[in-house]
């Protein structure tokens, strides 16, 4: 088995790809190790911190905070499927949903008393017995839980409401009440975007830059107005992006845009309906405080605040409309993409 590709996960921890490098970035293929005693390879799981790989022999698993090449997971033979974020793992088993992992605030899910410990091995999510969960996503310290039956669990950190439940961590899932059938969840620190199984896009969590309430955070889950027909949305940070098919097709933007990070061509404090993003064929929209990066077949553009010439070498301090990123490609900036492609980027539509 070869590997190539993006070789870490969080900041702290590399290796995922099993080859026996910490680098960050693997631009061509490299013969994996540790699976020498895995027999038989039968199943390939890519996820965010680690690489999960079942063979005749079990369970092997290379990232997270071990040495860069795969080991053998004892007591795991039980395991049918895994989800890992960037600090928590979740496997399927016949008994149900079990974690291990980093619990800072509850997010395991696994109950009190664990706190921020750190737990080896798998233990069993504390959701009611019978419960049958069909996906998991996780971002920072929270965790949705969506069940067979559209059911959604939360647990973690609560510190913004953005669970849709009163500010409050919660260490055992608890039932998040939804107006609508949740089909995709976007989490981030302080808000939330749910896609329904109709593929409206609903909203919950801080309200400071759209515009949705009069209020500083939307009290309930509100459906937004959207541009058109909307083919993938990126929650981004303080910001939404929509891609748009039809004859209107492109990028639409809004929230914060007080350092021009939406690339709209014009700086605002907040943009409050949906406004074009001033640059043509966009495949990819990713953000931080202060700038986004936009990926075309031609380059990558950049808009915002030009703060420690992350843009490069340029006089100007502030770029309303997105320029060409002529420096090289930063090996942290292809490392940016895959994860916005991974976790804020939402395909709205089932055929595509």
């Amino acid at each position: 088995m070869y590997g190539w590709g993006t070789n870490v996960g969080s900041r702290t921890s590399a290796g995922k790809l099993g080859i026996g490098s910490d680098d960050w970035i693997v631009a061509e293929p490299r013969r994996v190790i540790g699976l020498e005693s895995a027999g038989q390879v039968q199943e390939l799981l890519p996820m965010a911190d680690r690489t999960f790989v079942r063979g005749s022999a079990g369970w092997f698993v290379s990232g997270g905070s071990g040495e860069g090449q795969f080991t053998y997971m004892p007591h795991c033979d039980i395991v049918t499927a895994w989800y890992s974020s960037l600090s928590a793992s979740f496997a399927w088993t016949p008994s149900g949903l079990h974690a291990m992992g980093q619990g800072w605030s509850g997010e395991l899910g696994v109950g009190p008393g664990v706190g921020g410990a750190t737990l080896a091995t798998l233990t069993p999510v504390a959701l009611p017995p019978g419960t049958e969960v069909e996906s998991v996503v996780s971002h920072g310290r929270t965790t949705y839980f969506i069940c067979e039956d559209a059911t959604v669990y939360a647990a973690g950190w609560n510190g913004h409401g953005q669970m849709c439940l009163s500010n409050e961590e919660r260490m055992v899932p608890t039932p998040v009440v939804l107006p609508f059938t949740a089909r995709y969840i976007s989490p981030k620190a302080d808000s939330v975007v749910f896609i329904d199984e109709v593929d409206d896009v609903w909203y919950y969590g801080t309200d400071r830059h759209l515009g949705l309430t009069d209020e500083p955070w939307v009290g309930s889950p509100v459906r937004l107005p959207l541009p058109g027909a909307v083919v993938t949305v990126v929650h981004g940070h303080s910001s939404l992006f929509v891609q748009t098919a039809g004859p209107d097709a492109g990028w639409f933007a809004c929230g914060d845009n007080s350092q021009c990070e939406l690339g709209i061509g014009t700086r605002d404090a907040a943009i409050q309906d949906w406004r074009r993003v001033a640059l043509a064929d966009v495949t990819m929209v990713w953000t931080q405080p202060g700038c986004s990066f936009f990926l075309t077949p031609t380059g990558v553009f950049v808009a915002g605040v030009n703060a420690d010439e992350r843009m490069g070498p340029s006089p100007r301090r502030t770029v309303p409309t997105p320029m060409l990123l002529e420096v090289p490609v930063s090996l942290e900036l292809l490392r940016a993409f895959v994860e916005c492609a991974r976790t804020d980027s939402l395909r709205v539509s089932r055929s595509d």
